[in-house]
């Protein structure tokens, strides 16, 4: 039996839906898509907004394309990595294709996946986020959702977001727990980046281990802010916003049983995972 504080503290895709749909959002957009597994995701779990993916591995673009195209609602920007400023960049290309990155990588990292050692390079275009989102929306931005998997350039996907962060109502992002790239940002530095962008965590998920030590590497964080007018954010343990009372409080607690069920439906290796190693511990 999963602890209270596990099952909340551990992100699901129906805990980061209901923030959409607590604000009014339907837009995400997904950077290092890789082959397009977490917008699978996404619309396996009942989204029904619009997805706009980015990748700048050749490879695994040509993989997107092919899984979005039969989906109206999943569009796949050109090829491209995002960062700080706009120009040309060299990716290093793992053997596993997920752990490709503009970042050199480190002996931790090799050390916990020998497989996704670099096997060549290949040059990206990098484009800013605020560039993309003016040429997409000339009409100005609409809220959107965030989501990072870029292997040590999240701190410089933020950095080309610029005053659009203020449209953006969540961000979903592996944040590492020890240096696994040359130069990136590890978690302390991005939970305070987004805090002082006036965000604030809901939801911490482990993510990869040290098979060897199984120490955690590093986790993926949700991070919401909320732009409802008159609702102060109350803390996530708190089982019941202090608030709420009548139908606002049964439909809340309708949404968490629900956001349960689905959370122990979950085929997702990101959440069955995490419950394997809890279960054996427990055994």
């Amino acid at each position: 039996m999963l602890s209270l504080v596990t099952v909340l503290l551990m992100y699901s895709l129906a805990h980061f839906l209901s923030h959409l749909h607590r604000n009014q959002t339907d837009l995400v957009l997904d950077v290092g898509a890789n082959c397009g597994q977490f917008a699978l995701e996404l619309f396996n779990a009942g989204f029904t907004g619009q997805v706009i993916s980015f990748e700048p591995l050749s490879s695994a673009h040509v993989a997107l394309v092919k899984a979005a195209q039969d989906n109206p609602q999943w569009e796949v920007a050109p090829r491209c990595a995002l960062g700080a400023s706009t120009g040309t960049a060299i990716i290093n290309i793992a053997g596993n294709s997920f752990s490709s990155s503009l970042r050199p990588m480190l002996e931790r990292h090799l050390a916990a996946a020998p497989e996704s050692a670099y096997v060549g390079t290949e040059t990206t275009p990098v484009e800013t986020l605020a560039d993309v989102i003016a040429r997409r929306f000339p009409e100005g931005a609409r809220r959107f959702a965030l989501k990072i998997d870029t292997q040590g350039f999240e701190g410089e996907v933020l950095d080309g977001l610029g005053a659009d962060v203020e449209q953006c109502v969540a961000v979903l992002l592996e944040m590492p727990l020890d240096s696994l790239y040359g130069g990136a940002a590890g978690l302390p530095t991005l939970f305070a980046r987004l805090v002082n962008c006036d965000f604030r965590c809901v939801g911490l998920s482990p993510g990869h281990k040290n098979p060897w030590t199984g120490d955690a590497i590093e986790v993926d964080g949700l991070f919401v802010r909320d732009v409802s007018a008159g609702q102060p954010p109350f803390p996530l343990l708190a089982s019941v916003p202090p608030d709420l009372s009548g139908e606002a409080l049964a439909a809340e607690l309708a949404a968490a049983k629900a956001e349960l069920a689905a959370f122990k439906a979950s085929t997702s290796w990101r959440i069955t995972a995490p419950l394997r190693r809890v279960a054996n511990l427990v055994r």
